[in-house]
């Protein structure tokens, strides 16, 4: 998964182009994500960006990506450190959750 998804970031960029992925991998979804768009049972109920998905308040969402209590704690962790200008720390602590997640 982390080798197709450095292809995926590699050819997108090289070739300057939109990428659209459908996937159920969270690795791929935090790791390479920029938009993201929630679909169930056929509609949109989510749509935003990877940082987004840490204060959504759509329950089927967080039912879905926050399963796991790995991502529970994580997202516990995000909002504590939430803040109007800390968004890189934000995102680079969403790179890092979604390379740890990849080893265990």
């Amino acid at each position: 998964s982390l080798v197709i998804d450095e292809l995926i970031q590699s050819i997108t960029r090289e070739y300057n182009m939109t990428t659209i992925i459908n996937t159920h991998d969270m690795n791929s979804v935090m790791g390479i994500g920029e938009k993201i768009i929630y679909i169930f049972e056929g509609r949109k109920e989510w749509e935003g960006t990877k940082d987004g998905i840490f204060t959504a308040n759509n329950q089927r969402l967080n039912d879905f990506i926050f399963a796991s209590a790995f991502f529970r704690k994580v997202k516990e962790a995000e909002i504590h450190n939430i803040t109007d200008d800390n968004t890189e720390k934000l995102e680079s602590n969403v790179k890092t959750v979604a390379h740890l997640q990849k080893r265990y």
